[in-house]
């Protein structure tokens, strides 16, 4: 199970002052320690709320922002997997609590304040969604530089207008044991995103069912979650190992996507 990022940098922070002072009474030059996390902050817009942190980088510098959308309490904890990745490639993250309602417009109001906010380039923004959370990423009438969505149940996939994914980057990513999410339909759902102009990335982990980055409490190993298109809970398989190599190529993907568009 992944730290949450917030007590990360807190001990990064502590264990810096302890170096700092070990280094003054030995008179020798303080140790520098890399920390990826900036500030951490409220974030409210409209409807939408939550916790915004920013990348650690020279103050004068804009910087891309990923909303990272997250819909259960549990799941805050796999989304902070991802959002440790994303600062350390130098990337500031949202977690955008969302519940069972409107999604989509939830996910636009956050990302047309950030496009407001002088500390983001507006031409770098983007969104993970996992689950549920990824139909609303692709629902979402906003040009997102790029969009990663998550096991999002493609055969029930409904993307925004071709206007918003021209040009755009996308990451689909999802298991090939995965109930919710069967072969085929995440292909047509591939070259669907792909006839209206996106460019997408299809990745698909061998052997991870639905929802393989889950977090894990002690040793339970299995959880009942709900899935798109399924009339009954899917069986998940929390699989830490593969959760730490995705939420690494996740975070590689925005970098890339990024640097395509400016960064």
């Amino acid at each position: 199970m992944a730290v949450a990022w917030w007590l990360r940098a807190l001990a990064a922070v502590s264990l810096c002052c302890a170096l700092a002072m070990a280094a003054t009474a030995a008179e020798e030059e303080p140790i520098e320690q890399p920390n990826p996390v900036g500030a951490t902050e409220g974030f409210l817009a409209g409807n939408a709320a939550g916790m915004l942190t920013l990348a650690l980088r020279p103050a004068a510098d804009q910087m891309p922002v990923v909303i990272v959308l997250s819909e259960e309490a549990a799941g805050l904890l796999r989304a902070g997997r991802y959002i440790d990745q994303l600062l350390g490639a130098g990337i500031a993250a949202l977690l955008l609590e969302v519940d069972a309602g409107d999604q989509a417009t939830l996910l636009l109001h956050a990302a047309m304040a950030l496009a407001r906010d002088g500390r983001f380039v507006p031409g770098q923004i983007g969104v993970i969604g996992f689950g549920q959370t990824g139909l609303a990423a692709a629902a979402a009438r906003f040009p997102f530089a790029a969009r990663a969505l998550l096991y999002p149940g493609c055969g029930e996939l409904a993307a925004a207008p071709a206007e918003f994914w021209a040009g755009r980057q996308v990451l689909l990513m999802h298991g090939t044991e995965d109930p919710a999410n069967p072969l085929a339909a995440c292909a047509s759902a591939a070259d669907g995103l792909g006839a209206v102009g996106a460019e997408v990335r299809h990745v698909q982990h061998r052997h991870a069912g639905y929802a393989w980055d889950w977090p894990r409490f002690g040793s339970e190993r299995r959880v009942r979650l709900v899935a798109p298109g399924m009339a009954e809970r899917v069986s998940v398989t929390a699989w830490p190992e593969m959760a730490e190599l995705t939420a690494g190529q996740v975070a590689g993907f925005f970098f890339q996507a990024f640097r395509g568009a400016g960064e």
